[in-house]
């Protein structure tokens, strides 16, 4: 079925606590606005004098897969017809897109609509078939509860929070990372040691690669530094960043100009870019220009293995989601402070405490704080 392409612009707002719009947020080694370009592209379903149009806005993400399935058919359906999933496995995983879409039974509809060029009728929810291929999990001394990660090709999202930032990442590490690792292998100027070990992984231009150092399934972008010991595995790795010496990076995706520090470890999370990580960091979305120190303490579960919930505004929501660790907005930095499960920091904030389930809504947003003796208090940092 071919159409005209009709992407509409998403919502103005940005995703808190980050400076950027739902379009700009990063996936991959792209953004949503671009991921949606090159699927638009790769699909060569566009024909500009077609008698139908595809609508979607700039803030839901599918995948190839997903897009022809759901144009073969609406191209059977009489009338307009709008992309809906039931709620598989692949929601499962992460909580059906409930920040976004909000909580609800039965299908779940998103802004992705194929309709006639004079047709007004309302779309048709056009239910798109979802496998169970997920691996499950399991973590152990820490809990029982088996972590459900999708492996599923026919994926689609809302994108509305920053969970959802980390959603579409690690989704789609599993499986478009070896449509991301299937260019030139190792671009000009590349060097890795005798030491090292190489496998599955496509490197950029000026890519530098320490001894006994471990890659392994991972797309290193131009001028990444990976030092001595360091281990970077089923990754993408922006432009310009580095990991050094026993550092740590599984299922990441890491914005350009990161700095992973020596010993610092980021599974399973997302940064914007421009970072400097010490700490130990877990399925978190780091914003930019944020300094975690190595006393920084993450913590991604809940005691009681429940699901973890977030605040948006002063509503409480469970995610469902059995692991989920914090947001830090741009500019944030972070000492001695202990973070809890769903927390989110807004950007500018320099925080050391002892413990924080969640900043008071009443505190200013655009000041540094300091935490001392159980209160926040602003104040501004000598020359």
């Amino acid at each position: 079925m071919k159409v005209r392409s009709s992407p509409q612009p998403a919502a103005p707002d940005l995703v808190a606590p980050f400076s950027v719009s739902v379009a700009e947020c990063p996936v991959l080694c792209t953004t949503v606005a671009g991921w949606q370009d090159q699927v638009i592209e790769r699909c060569e379903l566009v024909d500009e004098h077609a008698d139908a149009e595809l609508v979607w806005d700039r803030g839901v993400l599918f995948t190839d897969d997903f897009l022809r399935a759901f144009l073969a058919g609406a191209a059977a359906h009489e009338g307009p017809a709008r992309a809906a999933v039931r709620p598989g496995r692949v929601h499962e995983a992460f909580g059906p897109n409930l920040l976004a879409l909000g909580p609800q039974p039965g299908l779940l509809p998103y802004p992705l609509v194929v309709r006639g060029l004079a047709d007004e009728r309302p779309p048709t929810p056009l239910i798109v078939a979802q496998t169970d291929a997920a691996e499950a999990r399991t973590l152990p001394a820490i809990s029982s509860r088996a972590i459900v990660i999708p492996r599923e090709r026919c994926f689609l999202w809302s994108l509305r929070h920053w969970s959802d930032v980390l959603v579409v990442n690690l989704a789609l590490l599993q499986t478009e990372l070896p449509r991301l690792l299937a260019g030139e292998p190792r671009a000009e100027g590349a060097e890795v040691h005798p030491s090292a070990q190489v496998a599955r992984a496509r490197l950029g231009r000026g890519v530098r690669i320490g001894p006994l150092a471990v890659v392994e399934d991972a797309f290193l972008d131009d001028g990444v530094s990976v030092d001595a010991h360091a281990l970077v595995r089923r990754s993408y790795v922006g432009p310009g960043s580095r990991v050094e010496a026993y550092g740590f990076v599984r299922e990441c995706v890491l914005g350009p100009e990161t700095v992973v520090r020596v010993r610092g470890t980021l599974k399973s999370s997302v940064t914007l870019g421009s970072a400097t990580i010490l700490a130990t960091v877990t399925r978190s979305v780091i914003g930019r220009n944020v300094f975690l120190s190595r006393e920084t303490g993450i913590r991604s579960m809940l005691l009681d293995q429940r699901s973890v919930d977030v605040f948006v505004g002063d509503r409480r929501i469970d995610t469902l989601m059995p692991v989920l660790g914090v947001a830090i907005g741009d500019g944030a930095r972070l000492g001695e402070v202990a973070l809890g499960a769903g927390c989110e920091v807004p950007a500018g904030y320099i925080l050391t405490s002892r413990d924080i389930r969640r900043l008071p809504p009443d505190l200013p947003r655009e000041v540094p704080l300091l935490e001392v003796n159980g209160a926040f208090r602003s104040f501004t940092l000598r020359k």
